[in-house]
């Protein structure tokens, strides 16, 4: 795209493209790139539109990338639609007409009507109303879990954080917001959200005065719901509106503000304890990635070429790419590789522990050394942050020399090992 740029900024240069300008003294525009979406301005012209079209016909031949102009289309501001047409139909392209949205925004509305925001309001509540955890990196989900792990053992879960403090009732969903106690009332009292006419109804809309304003579809009474409509009513009985503003308030401190720093102070406090692999350290110096990797490695769920064949992927070869000696798998490639016991004696011998060599069998041998080793608190992390370097660049060199066809030696493995730690520590 930046070739595009750099084209139709020649043609401006020389007269063939004429851009739009920009009254008081502004820049001429031409066009404005974002990601793989293209949008050009220019006068309406019989030789700016062939022009045009001559510059992505020699972009297309030059770098490969083609327009497709099924999913383009030509406005013309100005001009008849008849006109628009034409040219469009000589570009290949359609005819638009204004307004238009483009990147999920009204172009040529206007925006002083409340109705062109709504399409905007609705996608953005859509995006933060759905919690998408997919997009969360392993670190990530790890993370989460250690927050949920604390929050817990704090009495709360993460949804309990917050709880809406009503005043006017005017800025609060009466159905979807926790507003009362834990829990909203869609979830409380299912079937009357079922039979409600006016589901996204304020606090303000249900409560006027010491009343209490249904709208149902039709009379609870002839569905037996009766009952649930007295225990509504005795829920929301003691709610008196003000004319203040709804506001949220944090049950994690006594003031209902909300800390990012109390809330870290009770996650830190929480040591989040995995049975199986309690001698695996959280250490702060080591990034979290590395970390991850390290429990999946003790867990043997690192993607190595004999796992994938287990989940039915097709592999090339199963054989270490390192030793060819044996089947790639957990144990081999971060453990009994000739390779990586070459590195992992240097290593060992660097820290003065070379009479541990022949007590390591698999990784979870080397976890325990590291963990129990050193009495010192200083001196335990930094072995910990070299041992888990020393995984984590095994399984990365092996990666290298798969993707990258770039071996290294020993040598040249312990040195890169013994620079990494440094820049931990």
């Amino acid at each position: 795209m930046e070739g595009l740029s750099v084209a139709l900024k020649t043609a401006c240069n020389k007269g063939l493209f004429k851009g739009v300008l920009i009254p008081g003294n502004g820049p001429i525009i031409s066009h404005l790139l974002y990601a793989d979406d293209a949008l050009f301005l220019g006068e309406w012209s019989r030789s700016n539109l062939k022009n045009l079209a001559r510059i992505l016909r020699c972009f297309h031949i030059s770098s490969g990338l083609k327009v497709n102009y099924h999913k383009s289309k030509v406005f013309g501001i100005g001009v008849s639609a008849t006109e628009t047409v034409h040219w469009a139909n000589l570009l290949g392209c359609a005819a638009g007409a204004l307004p238009f949205d483009y990147l999920g925004v009204p172009v040529g509305a206007n925006m002083n009507l409340i109705k062109n925001w709504k399409p905007i309001i609705k996608k953005i509540h859509s995006k933060l109303s759905v919690w998408k955890a997919k997009t969360l990196s392993f670190g990530g989900r790890v993370t989460l879990i250690r927050i949920k792990n604390a929050l817990l053992e704090h009495g709360l879960d993460v949804h309990d954080i917050f709880n809406v403090v009503i005043e006017s009732g005017k800025q609060t969903l009466f159905w979807y917001d926790s507003w009362l106690g834990s829990g909203n009332l869609k979830a409380k009292y299912p079937s009357l959200f079922e039979l409600e006419s006016k589901k996204r109804c304020k606090v303000s809309d249900k409560i006027e005065d010491s009343n209490h304003v249904w709208c149902w579809k039709s009379r609870p009474v002839d569905l037996g719901l009766d009952s649930a409509v007295f225990a509504l009513s005795r829920d929301v009985t003691d709610t008196r509106l003000g004319t203040s503003l709804d506001h949220w308030s944090c049950k994690l401190s006594g003031d209902g503000r909300y800390s990012v720093s109390y809330l870290r102070k009770i996650v830190d406090a929480t040591n989040v304890n995995i049975p199986e692999t309690s001698d695996i350290l959280w250490c702060k110096a080591v990034p979290i990635k590395v970390i991850c990797f390290i429990w999946r490695a003790v867990q043997d769920r690192i993607p190595t070429t004999v796992a994938l064949e287990k989940r039915g992927i097709v592999v090339n070869s199963k054989q270490c790419c390192s030793c060819i000696g044996a089947p790639e798998c957990t144990g081999h490639v971060l453990m009994d590789c000739p390779f990586t016991t070459m590195i992992r004696n240097n290593i060992l011998g660097w820290c003065g522990l070379s009479n541990a060599q022949d007590c390591i069998k698999n990784v979870y041998d080397l976890l325990h050394l590291a963990a129990t080793r050193c009495n010192s608190h200083r001196k335990r992390e930094r072995l910990v942050a070299i041992c888990y370097g020393l995984l984590w660049n095994l399984w990365m060199f092996g990666n290298k020399r798969l993707s990258q066809m770039e071996g290294i030696s020993p040598i040249q493995g312990t040195d890169c090992i013994k620079s990494m730690v440094f820049f931990i520590g």
